[in-house]
């Protein structure tokens, strides 16, 4: 009984083996690559694709004034929590905190950035012809360009459409992915670098 039992598993074993064997499985591992292009961003949020424009973040900012002296810095950081600037498809808020025992860098901003409800185009409608993704796409080269995606965990499938349009178009695409439910919080007052292009994700 237990010689026939051995035989049979081996008898299916051998079966499977042979079965998958015919089976073939494509598979392509993410390719980076280093490009000198200016990043295009886009939000992918509740299934909804928006463009987001780096003018916003500045007007944010150019709102708060200067800050010219460490005696203000309290009562500037309490400004700077209480600002607020929207958009025609983003809120931008402030959150900051001032170290009074830190002499490199006393002050801790970081910038929210939360996509505004049933804005932006959904993948049927960025799609069409004349909608705003396809006019932005338009306005700009995909050599001198890449597009850069924020997708929330939401919005993968419309940040795949959107992905597949602008690749016809010849654009290069990175993406970036953000739990659902949670604003995009950029540090100010982080270290930073020259812009020598984007990576590319594939």
């Amino acid at each position: 009984m237990l010689t026939n039992t051995v035989g049979i598993m081996v008898f299916i074993l051998i079966f499977t083996v042979l079965t998958a064997g015919g089976v073939v499985v494509m598979k392509r591992l993410p390719m980076e690559r280093r490009i000198k292009a200016e990043p295009l961003y886009f939000f992918c949020h509740r299934g909804r694709v928006m463009p987001f424009s780096a003018s916003s973040t500045r007007q944010f900012i150019e709102g708060m004034g200067k800050l010219t002296s460490l005696a203000q810095a309290s009562s500037w950081v309490s400004s700077f929590n209480s600002h607020r600037y929207e958009d025609e498809y983003f809120v931008f808020t402030g959150e900051g905190k001032l170290d009074t025992t830190s002499f490199a860098m006393p002050l801790d901003l970081t910038l929210i950035i939360s996509p505004r409800p049933d804005r932006g185009e959904t993948s049927g409608e960025l799609a069409r012809e004349g909608s705003r993704f396809r006019q932005v796409l338009g306005e700009h080269g995909a050599k001198e360009y890449a597009l850069q995606f924020i997708v929330f965990s939401d919005s993968v499938e419309t940040f795949m459409a959107a992905r597949s349009l602008a690749v016809q178009e010849g654009y290069s695409v990175n993406w970036q992915p953000h739990a659902a439910n949670q604003p995009l919080r950029i540090g100010l007052t982080g270290g930073g670098g020259r812009n020598d292009g984007m990576t590319i994700t594939q």
